[in-house]
């Protein structure tokens, strides 16, 4: 459960997990409740693929690749 955020978004969305309105107390409470009771059910395989795609390795292999590219600019 996270604000509706860039950062949130790009690891969150696609059924991962749930984002919320930022600065939304409302959603947020609504969200909640939804998860806490049970309406809306979290699958830890589906959370752990979405953060895979920002583990250190492979922001730093990206980050190492795009600099490369920018040095033969």
């Amino acid at each position: 459960l996270a604000s509706r955020v860039k950062g949130h978004r790009d690891i969150l969305e696609g059924g991962v997990g749930v984002l919320y309105k930022p600065d939304s107390a409302k959603d947020f409470i609504k969200k909640f409740q939804s998860i806490y009771n049970g309406y809306t059910v979290l699958r830890e395989e589906r959370i752990l693929e979405g953060y895979a795609n920002f583990s250190d390795v492979v922001v730093f292999l990206d980050t190492y690749e795009k600099i490369k590219e920018a040095a033969w600019l």
